[in-house]
């Protein structure tokens, strides 16, 4: 071989040895970065106006922010690691589509433990903030939204009301099983008292109580008689025998008909009754909306069955940010 093609294989391979430690240290570089920032399979700076309502039940991606900045006393229970909006996608995710905390943990890269942290802290704080979109709307405001339908059979009808079940996990103690025992639902349950106005917006939610309390006795202890005022029609299931309750109040207690042994009703009521199913489906529909929330689909874990009110507090807040139903 000649010297010059010697030379030039020298210079050739002293290249090829530069550019073969330079990537040795590129991809050093890179191994320490993945070290200092793992990946994350879930961040609220990836969502978008689909994703958030898909794991949030948010209408948007504004609403998201809002939610966001009205949770800054949160920032304080949370571990350097973890970013306020992915502790906040973090709560609505868990209800919206039930994910273990164990999921949660993977997705967040975080530890069962910092996921269980942050679900006891921020739970309160976000019942507070979607409790304030559960609004007991004037008369004037009923009036004013009034569907046609409602104000022509009922135009004093205040508010729209019914129970509704969610399952829980069997409890332990037989004492807590026997109490929440639904003999309806045929399971442990809990059981809470929802209003909606007449174009069908949640104004009221009461307390979870345990399946097992009669519809009257909810109704009783919930404190919704206490907004009432004299002259209001409540328009309710024929389970609901609460009219003296209302009664007291000076307020009107509407429920379908019962036959009471006749064969049939007379045409009169058979037609209240079907106006009656017509406006009170949509109280049907608002516990639905509810419900897309998969947490009250689920059986709810023990370990947040002393949540159930704050859960019901934002499932509802949240349902009440939607388009409304009527």
């Amino acid at each position: 071989i000649c010297a010059s093609k010697f030379e030039a294989l020298q210079k050739e391979l002293l290249h090829l040895k530069h550019k073969d430690a330079k990537l040795l240290s590129d991809n050093a570089v890179l191994l320490r970065s993945m070290q200092v920032r793992p990946v994350t399979t879930c961040s609220s700076d990836q969502l978008t106006e689909s994703s958030v309502r898909f794991y949030t039940g948010l209408p948007s991606l504004a609403l998201f922010a809002l939610i966001v900045h009205l949770m800054q006393e949160g920032t304080k229970y949370l571990p350097s690691t973890v970013s306020l909006g992915d502790a906040v996608l973090m709560v609505l995710a868990k209800f919206r589509l039930a994910l273990l905390n164990r999921d949660l943990a993977f997705r967040f890269n975080v530890s069962e433990g910092t996921v269980a942290h942050i679900m006891v802290n921020l739970i309160p704080l976000l019942a507070t903030i979607f409790s304030k979109f559960i609004i007991w709307p004037t008369r004037p405001d009923i009036a004013r939204t009034m569907p046609t339908l409602v104000r022509r059979h009922y135009p004093r009808c205040r508010i729209i009301v019914d129970c509704s079940e969610c399952r829980i996990q069997r409890p332990l103690s037989f004492t807590a099983r026997s109490q929440t025992y639904s003999h309806y639902k045929g399971t442990n349950t809990i059981k809470f008292l929802i209003g909606v106005t007449p174009c069908g917006a949640v104004s009221f939610i009461s307390k979870a109580w345990a399946g097992r309390v009669s519809d009257k006795k909810l109704t009783q202890k919930s404190g919704l008689l206490d907004k009432l005022e004299s002259g209001d029609t409540v328009l309710a299931d024929r389970g609901f025998l609460i009219r003296e309750d209302i009664g007291r109040v000076g307020a009107t207690l509407v429920v379908p008909a019962f036959t009471r042994g006749k064969r049939q009703l007379p045409a009169q009521e058979v037609e209240t009754a079907r106006q009656m199913s017509k406006i009170r489906i949509h109280v049907e529909r608002a516990i639905g909306r509810i419900k897309v929330f998969r947490i009250l689909q689920d059986r709810l874990p023990i370990t947040l069955l002393r949540h159930a009110t704050n859960i019901l507090l934002i499932c509802s807040g949240i349902t009440n940010l939607k388009r409304k139903l009527l």
